[in-house]
């Protein structure tokens, strides 16, 4: 499993669960268009913050299209009051992209956004400051293949999690600086996921303008054996077995204390295909409230059922859960 980082032009799509960044009113507001400083709520008197509702992605803009296509990469940052009704008023670009082009379009776009108002202790509509960062394009393709290699021994210990690594990518391509920046808590996975790094080569970074440039970049990698070599939890779940799903959960909750198992990666994607495809699962169809019951339960049964049949595989006695 390989995560890039997420391009977020499409912005707009992040608050629909996340809140927007609000800022304080005593920064300067243009007074021509603002609403008096007085009546523009500072964040700590507010209760609920402003959230997404409508409007125009700005990622459709032929300028953004066409920066995106051509591998340019950058960012801008604005500001907007969100009046009580939820529409946005005196945007201010506090941070250009470099491209006039791309920084009018992500202005006309904003225009147009609709958001839930934020709401005083009192319950009341209120208006306040939000900033609202845009970062545009993909960044660098990648030129070299990216496949981390679990090791034998991390199997036979039964090592497994999530390693995620920055790095930089310079002006010529090369994916330099590279550090482990989430731990997988095992040296050997984290090793792995640096050495399937070493001489990765990527298109070289373009600003917005056309320009060389660098970008700083995020992967991320989760080692199981129940992806089977496959890179992928679905490639490779029929063939994961009770011994290797017994391991690799008993390393993982010795190696993080006091931390529930439902943290694990592998918990929370079974989680996910129960709710997704319980007939999938052979549960036929499920009450919603029964089937939130039914992942805890299968993982458990699973779990036990596991330790006394080893040979036996996972998805076999977590489906009879």
């Amino acid at each position: 499993m390989v995560m890039r980082k997420i391009r977020a032009a499409s912005f707009c799509a992040a608050l629909l669960i996340l809140p927007v960044t609000v800022v304080d009113a005593a920064e300067d507001i243009t007074p021509a268009v603002a609403p008096a400083a007085a009546s523009v709520m500072p964040v700590a008197e507010l209760s609920v913050r402003p959230r997404f509702i409508s409007g125009i992605q700005p990622d459709t803009a032929p300028a953004i299209i066409a920066a995106e296509t051509q591998g340019r990469h950058g960012k801008l940052v604005l500001s907007a009051i969100v009046t009580p009704s939820g529409t946005l008023d005196a945007i201010e670009l506090i941070e250009p992209s470099g491209s006039k082009d791309i920084d009018a379009a992500v202005i006309a776009a904003l225009k147009t956004w609709k958001l839930s108002p934020a709401l005083d202790k009192a319950g009341n509509k209120v208006a306040t400051k939000a900033k609202f960062p845009f970062f545009v394009g993909r960044g660098p393709k990648r030129l070299t293949p990216f496949d981390p290699v679990m090791p034998e021994k991390a199997k036979a210990l039964f090592h497994n999690g999530k390693v995620t690594v920055a790095g930089k990518i310079d002006r010529e391509g090369k994916l330099i600086g590279v550090v482990v920046k989430g731990s997988s808590k095992s040296d050997l996975l984290d090793n792995a996921m640096l050495a399937a790094l070493e001489g990765a080569r990527f298109d070289k970074p373009k600003d917005l303008t056309g320009n060389p440039t660098t970008y700083d970049t995020a992967f991320s990698h989760q080692f199981s054996q129940a992806e089977g070599g496959t890179g992928s939890y679905l490639g490779g779940l029929k063939s994961y077995n009770c011994q290797a799903f017994v391991g690799e959960t008993d390393w993982w909750v010795k190696v993080h204390p006091g931390t529930r198992q439902s943290e694990m990666e592998f918990y929370k994607f079974m989680g996910g295909v129960s709710f997704v495809a319980p007939e999938a699962l052979g549960w036929g169809k499920v009450a919603l409230t029964d089937l939130i019951k039914r992942h805890p339960k299968a993982w458990d049964y699973a779990l036990t059922e596991c330790r006394k049949k080893p040979d036996s595989r996972f998805l076999e006695q977590y489906r009879k859960g």
